[in-house]
């Protein structure tokens, strides 16, 4: 009997995929955070949003929308969802549907968001290269943070002239994020102070708001150069140094002055008569007397060989009846 022989074999097949062309969006729709609204409903470059906003103050969401893709025929209603997160940070105030898309508006205000905002045009609008405006939403800053607004599909949809309703893949759904800042305030205002030539002084403040915080001291409301902390320190004083300090804090949202401080510097005394040396006899008097300058209210102490006598704290200082032991050395301070 003879063997029988097995053959196998193998076949490897190559299946070779190509990538179409990308497809573009047939529609735009974009979101545009201002302080306050467009003055047009159209437009063909959209409007720059902020970077930031005042927390506790009102700002403005303008919802905008194109007809962009090969086939241009316009836009003949919107309709989108709009979200925002943290849902705690804002607050829809109103809505304003604007002059183009007028005829069955709608928007119902939910937490942290709005069904079904926009409406349907009585022409076609939005014609690429040209916006038009959807809707501007009030909004109402609740708490300090990172906010982020995004389109999302509805269930009215968008429709074009002659094309009817655009599937939601074809639209490209935008969204902006941006800062509620906290705008400075001070806390703690620098306190006025009085020192004598050649001290050394130092003004603080505090301030609260939205990191990063700069700081700019003036004298006589004129920024002083490289004062920008929030402690500033003269050392030492000469008189020019004296005069009204206060600092501005600043941050991406605006400003807040302290409450002027007052510096004095004061001219330190100087003793520019007497006293005088005395002789007397055992059972009479002796009186020294000093003249001063200085800034006021000036305070004397005599002393008697170096140690302080007390109640001796005027500008004259008598010994009656003098005794053996009055003799010695008087000074005042």
């Amino acid at each position: 009997m003879k063997a029988q022989r097995l053959f196998f074999m193998t076949i490897i097949s190559t299946v070779l995929v190509f990538a179409g062309p990308v497809i573009a969006a047939d529609v735009d729709v974009a979101l545009v955070a201002l302080l306050s609204p467009s003055s047009s409903d159209t437009t063909t470059t959209l409007p720059i949003s902020v970077s930031s906003v005042p927390n506790g103050q009102d700002y403005y969401i303008e919802v905008w929308a194109s007809d962009v893709g090969a086939t241009n025929t316009g836009l003949t209603s919107v309709y989108t969802d709009i979200t925002f997160t943290p849902s705690s940070a804002a607050s829809v105030q109103s809505i304003d549907h604007g002059g183009i898309f007028t005829v069955f508006t709608s928007g119902s205000i939910i937490s942290g968001g709005i069904d079904e905002l926009g409406g349907s045009s009585l022409t076609a609008a939005g014609t690429e290269p040209q916006w038009a405006r959807v809707a501007t939403v009030r909004i109402h800053a609740d708490a300090a943070g990172t906010v982020s607004f995004s389109v999302a599909a509805s269930s009215s949809g968008i429709a074009a002239l002659g094309r009817g309703l655009i599937p939601w893949p074809d639209i490209d759904l935008g969204n902006v994020t941006f800062e509620q800042v906290q705008c400075p305030s001070i806390t703690d205002h620098p306190d006025s102070q009085a020192l004598c030539e050649g001290g050394s002084v130092t003004f603080t403040v505090s301030a609260a708001g939205t990191a990063p915080l700069s700081y700019q001291w003036r004298k006589h409301s004129s920024a002083i150069p490289g004062a920008t902390s929030a402690s500033y320190t003269i050392n030492p004083v000469s008189l020019g140094d004296a005069g009204s300090y206060n600092c501005v804090a600043t941050n991406a949202c605006g400003s807040a002055t302290s409450n002027g401080a007052t510096l004095t510097v004061n001219t330190a005394p100087v003793i520019t008569n007497g006293p005088d040396n005395r002789a007397a006899c055992e059972g009479g008097s002796a009186t020294f007397s000093v003249t001063a300058t200085g800034a006021g209210p000036l305070s004397y102490q005599w002393r008697k060989n170096g140690s302080n006598i007390p109640g001796a704290t005027s500008s004259i200082y008598t010994i009656s009846p003098m005794t053996p032991g009055d003799t010695g050395s008087y000074d005042c301070v």
